[in-house]
């Protein structure tokens, strides 16, 4: 409940047994931690009925004592989770045995049974009950686990090991069988991309997550005549992108609208056609990237099939003529873009955030820079550690940011992104982007339970925010691109439909 990212998510999901455990393969869930879930007919009630064989690592059984205490734990505001609290709003809880509770739901919607699904993971109450600051606590880097795997060590910014758990209570499911059999899984802390990629090629690593760069220019570049393109291509390693149905992860430009120089949405137009975004896709996602002209995916059915058609295109000549009609001019021949705000001279200078460990940010901030540079602003450009970032961006410490957002639902969600109430309520609204029309249509998106029309809601949605831009959409990524050692990783599969990493759990199938 304390994660905001990616990586620390797929650890977790292999340490935490989920109350139903969602099937990439087939798009639908299968029951895990809970035997059975009973929806009411208005869907406003989830009767969840909890595994009698259910236990975590200290061979205690998991109850409802568990689930009520990770549910008030979520809640409460003294918990940093308040990107998992947003998604609650409006919950409650019922213990009704030691093995049933039920969650109770004011306003339920089309993913209103995902997000529990997805986001309601239980700990262990005996764990955690008398910690007096959960979010400081020593206890949370050596959880009590409920997954096929517990914690064996963390050694910071080193690595993460796991070890399989050997009578694990899990092993009996049927979706099991087969899945997970690694004896130990090492997560690999390593920043640098280029030194993980080293270490694959030594065969030091046995998967790797790549991005576009390494995989076009090194495992399909220069390391071609080691690299194979697929496993069976008889060399050891290979490396793939896999395209998969999975909604895209997406890259943006985020501003920070309650600085003067993105208030105004004809400014941000602008600044959308000062952007070269087929250089960017070309220069440093090696053709791997498409453009991103949605906040939900350009492919998914949230967004309208013609929305392409209103995509913003990079032409600098029309960008700065929108800038000089919103009153920035370089009048006094500095090269520097100003616009009078209160009275004064305000120049458009700005910097731009973005997290360390992602060369490829790194080299979309410097074609911004200059793109921008000739029209007239000034940008400065701030790496940052990952948390570090968080923490700017969280207390609106920022004036624009390079980053990205990964694996939302097939149905999107939008309060916690987009709504206004989520700008300061602890949402991920940091940019403070505020549309009552766009409010509306996400209030009437998160009560409808039909799936098509919620779809056609969030298109509705999609082309306001686009048309906002309180984000510069540039790019985004289908599918995932991974390296594999061939003699050390072996499958029938190595993707699923809707997977947007490798998935773990199938590797070693017999």
């Amino acid at each position: 409940m304390l994660v905001d990212d990616i990586p620390s998510r797929a650890v977790i999901d292999i340490l935490f047994a989920h109350l139903m455990r969602y099937d990439p393969a087939m798009n639908r869930y299968h029951a895990e931690l809970a035997e059975a879930v009973k929806v009411s007919k208005d869907q406003r009630e989830y009767r969840f009925t909890l595994r009698k064989s259910a236990a975590w690592d200290d061979q205690t059984p998991i109850t409802t004592e568990d689930a009520e205490f990770t549910f008030n734990t979520i809640m409460s505001d003294k918990t940093d989770s308040a990107s998992t609290r947003v998604l609650f709003q409006g919950f409650g809880f019922e213990k009704i045995s030691p093995l049933e509770f039920k969650i109770k739901v004011n306003q339920p919607n089309v993913n209103t049974l995902s997000s529990i699904l997805n986001h309601f993971i239980l700990i262990q109450k005996k764990q955690f009950e008398k910690v007096s600051d959960f979010n400081t606590s020593a206890e949370t880097l050596k959880p009590v686990t409920s997954g096929p795997y517990r914690l064996k060590s963390v050694i910071r910014d080193q690595k993460i090991e796991l070890e399989r758990k050997k009578n694990g209570w899990v092993f009996s499911l049927p979706e099991y069988q087969n899945r997970y059999r690694f004896e130990s899984i090492v997560y690999r802390i390593i920043p640098d991309p280029s030194l993980a990629y080293e270490r694959w090629i030594k065969g030091e690593i046995d998967l790797l997550e790549m991005n576009a760069e390494t995989y076009a220019m090194k495992a399909h570049g220069i390391d071609r005549e080691k690299v194979g393109t697929d496993a069976g291509s008889g060399k050891r390693l290979w490396a793939k992108h896999f395209i998969t149905q999975a909604p895209a992860t997406y890259g943006f430009l985020g501003w920070n609208l309650k600085r003067p120089q993105f208030e105004s949405k004809k400014t941000r137009q602008a600044l959308a056609r000062l952007i070269p975004y087929e250089e960017i896709i070309r220069k440093v996602y090696h053709g791997e990237a498409s453009r991103c002209v949605s906040p939900f995916g350009s492919n998914t059915a949230n967004t309208a099939a013609d929305q392409k058609n209103h995509a913003f295109h990079f032409d600098p000549s029309l960008g700065l003529k929108g800038l000089n009609e919103d009153g920035w001019n370089d009048a006094g021949q500095t090269g520097v873009l100003t616009k009078t705000v209160n009275g004064k001279p305000f120049p458009f200078e700005l910097t731009l955030l973005y997290n360390l460990e992602s060369p490829p940010r790194a080299k979309v901030a410097q074609i911004i820079q200059e793109q921008f540079k000739r029209a007239g602003i000034r940008v400065k450009i701030e790496a940052l550690e990952y948390n570090a970032m968080m923490e700017r961006l969280n207390h609106h410490d920022f004036d624009a940011v390079l980053m990205g957002w990964g694996k939302g639902n097939l149905h999107a969600e939008s309060k916690q992104y987009w709504h206004s109430t989520s700008a300061d309520g602890g949402g991920s609204n940091f940019g403070s982007y505020s549309n009552p029309a766009a409010d509306r249509l996400i209030e009437k998106a998160s009560s409808e339970l039909n799936p098509e029309i919620h779809d056609q809601l969030n298109q509705k949605l999609a082309r306001i925010i686009y048309d906002d831009q309180p984000y510069a959409f540039l790019t985004e990524m289908q599918g995932f691109m991974a390296g594999f050692n061939r003699d050390r990783i072996k499958s029938r599969i190595w993707a699923r439909p809707y997977d947007s990493s490798p998935p773990i759990s199938i590797y070693g199938d017999k």
